[in-house]
């Protein structure tokens, strides 16, 4: 099997080391370079928790760009550089807690050593990983899943252009809810217009991270339930909006292969106040 190689054009950037890779894939296997805490301007963050935020994020990143999640990780080895006062265990319970927080499915095996020094003045923590994707079931699974990921890749990128061409444009039946419309978009008329609008509504998406999904297929029917995190910078806002958003997916079979025909989206809220005085 040929081998993969991809390395996240930040950390080229900032630290371009001739003949090493950040990710490498070789026989479905898939091995990160060990991954700290630096953010896409280069910068290291003075806490462990923000690095251990950032350093997960670096992974998810690159463990994307084959195909893969966390919950795909069978080894994490991590190397902590301990502040003054600081136990090996307490700086590992600091990095769990994100760790749980942001992979909820992730549960490798693993160790945590103390070391002396990092490759990067500032660095606290390094975080090694090994994945080894599970087989999809069937063809048109990994199919549907590519047309999600790259739905995530063009939502994320707020790239028109790729967004529109997941959908089937001559299906009769089309329908788009966003979240923040009161009623769908049920022509491509509108949806390409609502997607050519949209790289002017949001300014970034900083965060768009899969935190559940279940892929069910009937035939020439799909279905991707998807759970995110999700933080976007909207244009003229005071603040950003961020929080987790419930999608749903459904693509059937067309000629060009699967392609969206429904999407909704909603963000959860609490109805626990309709039962107070």
């Amino acid at each position: 099997m040929a081998r993969q190689v991809y390395d996240p054009p930040h950390l080229l950037k900032h630290f371009p080391v001739p003949n090493f890779h950040w990710g490498l894939k070789q026989d479905g296997v898939i091995h990160l370079a060990g991954q700290g805490g630096i953010g896409k301007d280069g910068e290291v963050p003075p806490s462990l928790e923000e690095q251990s935020r950032l350093a997960l994020a670096n992974i998810d990143e690159i463990l994307g760009s084959f195909g893969a999640t966390n919950e795909d990780i069978i080894s994490m080895n991590l190397f902590f550089m301990l502040s003054d006062g600081v136990s090996l265990g307490e700086a590992l319970e600091a990095f769990v807690g994100v760790k749980d927080e942001m992979w909820p499915g992730c549960a490798p095996v693993g160790l945590a050593v103390p070391v002396s020094e990092l490759f990067y003045p500032g660095l606290m923590l390094e975080v090694q990983v090994i994945a080894a994707p599970q087989v999809s079931q069937n063809a048109d699974e990994a199919e549907v899943i590519t047309v999600y990921r790259q739905w995530c890749q063009a939502f994320q990128g707020m790239d028109s252009e790729a967004m529109k061409a997941l959908f089937d444009q001559d299906f009769s039946g089309l329908v788009y809810q966003a979240e923040e419309n009161a009623e769908p978009l049920y022509t491509w008329e509108q949806i390409a217009a609502y997607w050519d609008a949209a790289p002017g509504v949001v300014d970034s998406v900083p965060e768009w991270r899969e935190l559940t999904r279940k892929v069910t297929i009937d035939g020439d029917s799909a279905f991707v339930y998807a759970k995110l995190q999700t933080h976007l910078e909207v244009h003229g806002a005071k603040k950003p909006l961020v929080g987790e958003l419930r999608c749903l997916l459904g693509l059937h079979r067309a000629q060009q292969g699967w392609r969206i025909v429904h999407y909704h989206e909603s963000r959860y809220e609490d109805l626990a106040f309709l039962f107070e005085d």
